[in-house]
C-alpha cells in the first residue's frame, strides 16, 4: 500500500520521509503553524521466491533505514515594498539588496532541513528592472539569497511565471543555470533542455514536476522555445509524472492551483490531485492560495 501526502502551503511545511526503496507516509502528525509528520517504509524486493526472500535476509544485514527532512515553503512572492526595504537594508552588499530580514524567523527551519522546496512566484533577472503587481520581476539577489538560506529545488509553476513575457522566462531560467547550476528548478524549462530534475538526498531519489492552472491571461507565443504545462493538459501531466515515478523513489508534483486567499479546497483541485496520485505522485505540494488549506494522507 503506498500513502500519498497532499498539502496546500502558505508559509512553511516541514516533514520526515524514511525508508530504503519506496516510500510511505503514516499518521503521526501535528496540527500547527509548521506541520510535522515522521513516515516509514519496508524494504522489497522484484522477482524473487519468499524462500529466496527469506535466505537472503538471514545471511544479509539488513540495510539501515534512511531519512530526509523535508520543507516546502512559498509563495515567494516579492511586492515591490519588499524589494524597497531590501535596497535600504544593503548597507553596502555588493548586490545592492538585503532580503535576510524578512527571512529571519523561518532562516533556522530552512538551513536545517534535509530538502527545502521553495515556490518562487517571481521571475529572478537583472535583465528586467524590479516591478510589482501585477507583473513581478525580482532582482537576481533575491534568488541568491534564497539559495544561501537554504533552498535546495525551486518550483517556478506559478501564474506569474509569464510576467515578462517569454523574454522574462528565458532570462529567470538564464539566472538559475548560470549562477546556480546545481540547484534543480522546475515547472518550466527551454523545450531543447527539457529533463526531469531528480535530486539523491540520503540515498533517497526525489524527482520533481510542476504545473499550474493559468497564467494571467498571458500566454507563450506558438513558436516558443519555452515549455510550461498547464493542468488542463492531462495527457501531458500523466506522461511526466509516470516517467518520473521510474526515475525516482518519491515523485514531488507542485501543482499551482485552488482560490487565492480563501481556506476551502476546490473540487477541481481534489481531482487533479486524485489524478496525479493515480499516476504516481507521492508527495503534491499545492500552491497558489496564499493561505492555510487542509493537508490528507491518501492511502493507494
Amino acid at each position: 500500500m503506498k500513502r500519498i501526502f497532499s498539502a496546500i502551503i502558505a508559509g512553511c511545511l516541514i516533514f520526515s520521509i524514511s525508508g530504503c526503496k519506496s516510500t510511505s507516509l503514516n499518521d503521526n502528525s501535528d496540527s500547527s503553524d509548521i506541520s510535522s509528520t515522521e513516515s516509514s517504509s519496508d524494504n522489497f524486493s522484484d522477482s524473487v521466491s519468499s524462500t529466496e526472500s527469506t535466505e537472503s535476509s538471514s545471511s544479509q544485514p539488513a540495510p539501515e533505514p534512511r531519512s530526509v527532512t523535508m520543507l516546502c515553503a512559498g509563495d515567494n512572492l516579492l511586492h515591490i515594498n519588499i524589494v524597497n526595504q531590501a535596497r535600504l537594508r544593503a548597507n553596502g552588499d555588493p548586490s545592492g539588496y538585503d532580503f535576510r530580514p524578512a527571512y529571519q524567523r523561518t532562516a533556522k527551519m530552512v538551513a536545517e532541513a534535509d530538502l527545502a522546496v521553495l515556490n518562487q512566484e517571481t521571475i529572478v533577472t537583472d535583465k528586467f528592472k524590479p516591478s510589482n503587481y501585477p507583473m513581478f520581476c525580482s532582482p537576481q539577489a533575491a534568488g541568491d539569497q534564497m539559495v544561501e538560506l537554504g533552498f535546495d529545488v525551486m518550483s517556478i509553476s506559478n501564474n506569474h511565471v509569464l510576467d515578462k513575457g517569454e523574454e522574462g522566462l528565458i532570462a529567470t531560467l538564464d539566472y538559475w543555470k548560470t549562477n546556480h547550476p546545481d540547484i534543480p528548478v522546475y515547472g518550466a524549462c527551454l523545450k531543447d533542455e527539457e529533463k526531469i530534475p531528480v535530486l539523491d538526498v540520503n540515498g533517497i531519489t526525489f524527482a520533481f514536476v510542476g504545473f499550474m492552472e493559468h497564467t494571467n491571461g498571458l500566454s507563450l507565443p506558438k513558436d516558443t522555445k519555452c515549455k510550461i504545462t498547464y493542468i488542463h493538459d492531462a495527457e501531458e501531466m500523466e506522461r511526466q509524472v509516470r516517467a518520473a515515478d521510474e526515475l525516482a523513489d518519491v515523485v514531488v508534483a507542485s501543482v499551482h492551483y485552488g482560490i487565492e486567499v480563501s481556506n476551502e479546497v476546490t473540487e477541481q483541485q481534489l481531482s487533479v490531485t486524485r489524478e496525479l496520485v493515480d499516476w504516481g505522485a507521492d508527495i503534491i505540494i499545492g500552491t497558489q492560495p496564499h493561505t492555510v488549506q487542509p493537508m490528507e494522507y491518501v492511502n493507494k
